[in-house]
């Protein structure tokens, strides 16, 4: 860093961190966040997609549906059945999400 170049400020929690190391109260800040003491009025998100009491998994439709891989040679390298996917889900999709995610189950 030259003579002319300032340092890159503080972000709000190093500052809130540092202070509460300074001052001998780790953990101070986490404590009273777990607590259920509010700061301020926080932001607020209104509901877009979903409908309050309602589990938005319900919203889809499901199925079961088997995913197998095959080498070159013909020789399966990944089956896995019974795979519930949402209906609208190609079975490409449904490939590529087992294969990745379902592979050690």
């Amino acid at each position: 860093m030259n003579g002319s170049e300032k340092p890159a400020a503080k972000s709000s929690v190093e500052s809130t961190n540092m202070q509460a190391s300074n001052s001998g109260s780790e953990g101070q800040s986490v404590t009273r966040a777990r607590s259920g003491e509010r700061r301020g009025a926080g932001l607020r998100f209104p509901r877009r997609w979903t409908k309050a009491g309602e589990n938005p998994f319900d919203a889809v439709e499901w199925e079961n549906r088997s995913v197998v891989i095959t080498g070159q040679d013909g020789a399966v390298v990944f089956e896995q059945k019974d795979v519930e996917t949402p209906h609208f889900w190609s079975q490409m999709a449904t490939t590529v999400v087992a294969s990745k995610y379902f592979h050690d189950r």
